[in-house]
């Protein structure tokens, strides 16, 4: 039987953490040892009033399989970047977002950057990343500031990783847009670029006047749900500093220029996110007027952009709405979304507006055929499972 004093000799080995191993030595330190062990250097860069670089630390970093990933492969060094030694190397990188993670060489040439709060999933994907000269970021920007023969490919490479850094290289951006030809676009990693390019920048940007333009290209290779998405997710950028100074004549002025470049598209993209604009400022009158100019306006256009939009204005009125008139118009703007896709989503829509109509069997009968199809779909019916709750409780 082992003595307590060897049992306690032991607890170090058994205990020890299961991630990130960081070592407090110096980076020529750090290149001697991993020369020696074969291995690159992976620094993380923080400071200790960042909340995302506390939070990386203790939730991502510190996992096993993260651990795992990292220290078979590179010798580990946690700098401060107010600390003299971190000041360098934010200054010689050019680094301006926290934390931010660079892997080197172990000779002390950088490879790849990447920053921000992200999840074990995407600080493990990024890593692989880092050990492909496709995906690495200095290594790509190197290339594509000193060779004067780059592939178009080989930009859409440096664009996605830049954006991954949190940097906005607008020169080879442009260079990028100009380059790029409809064959291109059905190139998976141009494609790419072009998304994160319209997604950061968003509406006012030229990367989504061009996916606009190109709309049928891109929904005829990757399908609509993908221009949807990213269009949205600009509309998200572009919309957040208006409503925030609920500033009404910028937004507007945004909308109008978006018309002048795209006509008819652009005429779209108006009825689709002004109603979203105004709910957010609380402006719930207008809000509603433009839905209603929307159903009205577009009764015309393609029918998959009508289901969409005819079920997003109608989930508005059934989140935002009780009067008995608006709540009828929007069942009969979910009736038109449900020729066009009889799916989950229009459905539990369909029975929350027939519950605030107080026609509840029809609506019992709507949430439990959302219900039944989500299981097929794979997705959550939250307001069908609502719906049912709240008979429960009429009954």
């Amino acid at each position: 039987m082992r003595s307590l004093l060897s049992l306690l000799l032991l607890l170090p080995f058994f205990c020890q953490a299961q991630g990130v191993q960081f070592k407090n030595i110096s980076i020529d330190e750090a290149k001697k040892i991993a020369q020696n062990e074969q291995k690159g250097i992976f620094i993380s860069i923080g400071t200790s009033w960042c909340p995302n670089c506390n939070w990386m630390e203790e939730e991502v970093l510190d996992l096993k399989k993260v651990g795992n990933f990292i220290n078979d492969k590179y010798v580990s060094l946690s700098i401060d970047a107010e600390s003299k030694k971190g000041i360098k190397i934010v200054d010689q990188l050019q680094l301006h977002t926290y934390p931010a993670y660079i892997y080197l060489q172990n000779d002390g040439t950088p490879l790849h950057l990447t920053v921000g709060e992200m999840s074990e999933a995407e600080f493990i994907k990024t890593s692989k990343q880092a050990e492909d000269p496709h995906y690495q970021y200095f290594t790509l920007k190197k290339k594509i500031e000193s060779s004067k023969y780059i592939t178009t490919e080989d930009l859409a490479h440096y664009i996605t990783t830049s954006y991954a850094t949190n940097t906005n290289d607008s020169l080879h951006l442009d260079k990028f847009l100009k380059e790029i030809t409809d064959e291109d676009i059905e190139n998976k990693d141009i494609w790419s670029a072009l998304k994160q390019a319209t997604i950061h920048l968003g509406l006012h940007s030229e990367p989504t006047l061009y996916v606009i333009k190109h709309a049928r290209i891109i929904e005829d290779k990757y399908g609509v749900k993908e221009i949807i998405v990213t269009i949205n997710s600009a509309a998200k950028v572009s919309m957040r500093p208006f409503v925030t100074n609920r500033d009404v004549a910028g937004w507007q002025e945004l909308m109008s220029f978006l018309e002048e470049k795209l006509g008819r598209q652009g005429e779209t993209l108006n009825f689709a996110y002004n109603p979203t604009f105004y709910l957010n400022i609380r402006d719930y009158a207008t809000a509603y007027n433009k839905m209603e100019q929307g159903v009205s306006t577009l009764s015309d256009r393609d029918k998959e952009i009508k289901g969409y939009l005819y079920r997003n204005w109608a989930f508005n009125v059934y989140q935002y709405y009780n009067d008995e008139d608006k709540l009828r118009a929007a069942n009969n703007w979910i009736d038109t979304a449900i020729s066009v896709h009889e799916n989950s989503v229009n459905l539990e829509t369909k029975a929350g507006l027939l519950f605030k109509l107080k026609e509840y069997k029809a609506a019992k009968e709507y949430a439990l055929k959302a219900i039944d199809l989500s299981k097929k779909e794979k997705v959550h019916a939250l307001v069908a499972h609502t719906v049912l709750n709240e008979l429960e409780e009429v009954n």
